[in-house]
């Protein structure tokens, strides 16, 4: 992993800032091979999501941001999505989601899919993948 013109990647992820951020942090983190979404997810990309959710912590903390507590991670849902390959939102801190954007990135609704900061996935990620569990 090596940090450029604020960009992070490794060999199989990039990570760079949202064009239109929702809090102040707010990144991507995207698999360079195509994925369509959350939706196309199965048991052999547990360890992609998790790699992806460790990144994104690893940008956080070149921002300064030590409260993990405070940190959304998630994918959004089709037909929600705005651009057809998979990409981890990481918003920090939580509490500072802006008003007019939290009902993009609420929990456990019909759009937005949380996976937890130890990169394992939330229930509802699960019954929406092929095969997750």
């Amino acid at each position: 992993m090596f940090l450029c013109f604020n960009l992070l990647k490794s060999k199989e992820l990039v990570c760079f800032k949202d064009i239109c951020p929702a809090a102040p942090h707010h990144y991507l983190v995207v698999p360079k091979q195509h994925i369509h979404s959350c939706q196309s997810l199965n048991r052999r990309h547990i360890s992609l999501v998790e790699r992806m959710t460790e990144l994104g912590k690893a940008v956080l903390r070149e921002q300064g941001i030590t409260d993990m507590a405070d940190v959304r991670f998630g994918f959004h849902k089709p037909p929600f999505i705005s651009v057809d390959h998979l990409h981890l939102h990481v918003l920090a801190p939580s509490s500072k989601i802006s008003t007019s954007m939290i009902y993009k990135f609420t929990p456990g609704t019909d759009s937005f899919v949380t996976v937890s900061a130890d990169g394992f996935r939330c229930p509802t990620l699960c019954s929406h993948s092929k095969d997750l569990l």
